[in-house]
């Protein structure tokens, strides 16, 4: 039986259909498990974290390659089906729960998880902002997303997808593209693509910041209101200093948010650490 009729057979027999609100959209596509499965690098020690497991497409293959795999599902039903379809592995640990209330730390147990994740829309940024601020837990890291969000953590500088999301995920991890998704390649059809990205945690940041929290809040107030120059975005944070520290960054305070490197931001929040604000 081919991987479409199986997730159709799994769904009829548990009498369940995809819940829109939760973004269910199944994967059925042999070539995208392949992809997912070769980026994720596998080895027999491997501890995998799955996020969002659905009928267990991609968690048969994670199970038959690594040591142990903790395969989460949000949705009751599907968690019954999951554990019936995938019985005859001992090497599955089910978790049904909502993946932001996962303890990662526990789950690695002193080790470093792998994650591969097919994440919902509504539900994409808090994830991946949960599994980056647990990144001295995790070795790797495979996202399957909607593609426009995808582009947007690839953006560079100058881009419109570009902005303080794409800041925050470069400067944890190193990211690859993996691979575009057609929408054809789930059941049932979203009416986006889907993309494929790769991550790696960083234990040191490509740039140097002397206090994340100030270098975090100043991309975001930068990428708050798009239209404004950096004087004017960044005076909500900064006040009358706004400008200086542009001037002590080197950074022409009538440039946009959009223009600036990873780089520039880091010198950014370099030049306001020491000044009374």
């Amino acid at each position: 039986m081919g991987i479409e009729a199986n997730c159709r057979e799994t769904l009829r027999r548990f009498n369940l259909m995809p819940d829109k609100r939760l973004g269910q959209n199944f994967l059925i596509n042999e070539p995208v498990v392949k992809s997912i499965i070769e980026a994720a690098d596998l080895r027999d020690d491997d501890v995998v974290l799955e996020i969002g497991s659905g009928t267990g497409i991609v968690t048969r293959e994670l199970a038959a390659r690594v040591q142990e795999v903790f395969a989460c599902e949000f949705s009751r039903g599907l968690m019954t089906a999951l554990q019936d379809e995938l019985k005859e592995f001992s090497n599955i640990r089910y978790i049904q729960a909502d993946a932001l209330t996962i303890d990662i730390k526990q789950l690695a147990s002193g080790g470093k998880l792998k994650v591969v994740a097919n994440l919902p829309y509504y539900i994409t940024t808090p994830i991946i902002t949960m599994l980056l601020e647990a990144k001295e837990h995790i070795s790797l890291i495979i996202l399957m997303m909607q593609h426009e969000v995808g582009m947007r953590i690839l953006s560079e500088p100058g881009h419109k997808e570009y902005g303080s999301f794409s800041i925050f995920v470069n400067y944890h991890s190193r990211v690859e593209r993996v691979r575009r998704v057609s929408h054809g390649c789930f059941f049932p059809q979203p009416q986006v693509d889907s993309a494929i990205l790769r991550l790696y945690p960083l234990n040191t940041p490509p740039v140097q910041v002397r206090d994340e929290v100030m270098f975090f809040q100043l991309s975001r107030a930068a990428f708050g209101q798009r239209r404004k120059t950096l004087r004017n975005a960044l005076f909500p944070v900064l006040g009358e200093q706004a400008e200086v520290t542009l001037q002590r960054a080197g950074i022409i305070p009538s440039r946009r948010g959009e223009t600036l490197s990873l780089e520039e931001f880091a010198r950014l929040s370099n030049s306001v650490i020491g000044y009374d604000l």
